[in-house]
């Protein structure tokens, strides 16, 4: 998986260095988060199990056509889940934090205010830090005693919006998870719902301003 980042991060940089007119931009909005698993009958993003987080980083914009586009995004992202367990009634909470790569394609049709985009592509995550709380009683999931839940995980992302002439864009994204994150009989899937915020512009203007 390593390998994996190291060699799109190099196509990345080797597309962008050739590219006269890619953006570069910051990217922050709100997640709601939750896991599909197969010992609890709940797993919707629009429920009390959702758990409300963040995320913020840096998007970079490679032209391929006239309308359609790459775009690799670097993030942090807090996310997680809150559950009962059943039958044994213990509330639990699941924090998360994730260093995220997502590369989408994205398609731009011209409108008179600026863009319509669509796009879809897959993400990388590494989760570095995460806690379970059980009723107060709160554990590290990655320490070395424990070694219940993996750090990597792959998934794919949709997402949608407008982007502005300004350079302002507003964006609705899903993101699915298709890795199983738990080494333990319970079959565990991440899902988010997330709203970006975010604000592009023209790597030559931006170096010019010097």
């Amino acid at each position: 998986m390593k390998k994996v980042i190291m060699t799109a991060m190099v196509c990345i940089a080797i597309s962008t260095a050739t590219q006269a007119q890619f953006k570069v931009g910051i990217l922050a909005g709100g997640n709601l988060s939750t896991q599909k698993r197969n010992d609890l009958s709940t797993s919707s993003l629009f429920t009390k199990h959702a758990y409300r987080g963040f995320h913020a980083g840096l998007v970079a914009e490679v032209p391929l056509t006239k309308n359609l586009y790459i775009q690799p995004q670097l993030l942090y992202a807090k996310k997680g889940v809150n559950f009962k367990d059943q039958p044994a009634g213990m509330d639990r909470k699941l924090t998360l934090n994730t260093i995220e790569m997502p590369i989408v394609l994205l398609h731009k049709t011209e409108v008179p205010f600026g863009k319509i985009i669509a796009g879809a592509g897959p993400v990388i995550s590494y989760g570095f830090n995460g806690k379970l709380n059980e009723s107060g009683n709160i554990q590290k999931i990655y320490d070395e005693g424990t070694k219940q839940w993996r750090r990597w995980d792959l998934g794919a992302m949709v997402k949608a919006g407008v982007e502005f002439n300004n350079g302002l864009t507003l964006t609705a994204n899903y993101q699915k998870g298709y890795k199983d994150l738990n080494k333990s009989t319970s079959s565990v899937k991440s899902r988010a719902f997330t709203v970006s915020v975010g604000y592009l512009i023209d790597w030559k203007k931006l170096t010019n301003r010097g």
